[in-house]
C-alpha cells in the first residue's frame, strides 16, 4: 500500500521547502507545490503519519502561497479546516479578530 510511504514523503517535502533558496524565482513554484502536497497528505491521510502536530507546525512554516494559484486553494482550505476544528470552537473571538475569519465551510468543500 502506497500510504506507508507518506511519512517519508512528508519529511522530504518539508526539507525541500526549507532549503535556503526555496523562495527564489527558480524554486518558488516547486516550494508552493510541496506546501500544498503536505496539506493534502495531512488532510487525507493523517492516520498514516507520526507526530502530526509537529508536521502541522512545520507545514505552517511553508506558508504563504502567493504565486501558485493552483496550489493555494488546497493549502488554504486545509488551514481553514484547522481553524474550524481547533481555533474557532475554543476561541471564537480570537479567530474573528486575528484572522478576520468568517465561518464558511462551503469554501473548504469546494476544494476537496
Amino acid at each position: 500500500n502506497w500510504s506507508g510511504f507518506l511519512g517519508a514523503a512528508v519529511q522530504l517535502l518539508v526539507e525541500m521547502t526549507a532549503i535556503p533558496d526555496a523562495r527564489s524565482d527558480d524554486n518558488i513554484f516547486a516550494t508552493e507545490n510541496a506546501c500544498a502536497a503536505i496539506a493534502k497528505i495531512l488532510h487525507n491521510n493523517p492516520s498514516q503519519l507520526q507526530n502530526v502536530d509537529q508536521i502541522v507546525q512545520k507545514w505552517f512554516e511553508t506558508l504563504p502561497i502567493t504565486n501558485d494559484d493552483e496550489a493555494a486553494p488546497y493549502a488554504y482550505a486545509y488551514l481553514s479546516q484547522l481553524i474550524d476544528q481547533y481555533v474557532y470552537p475554543r476561541h471564537p473571538s480570537f479567530a474573528l479578530s486575528r484572522f478576520n475569519y468568517r465561518y464558511e465551510p462551503a469554501l473548504f468543500y469546494r476544494y476537496r
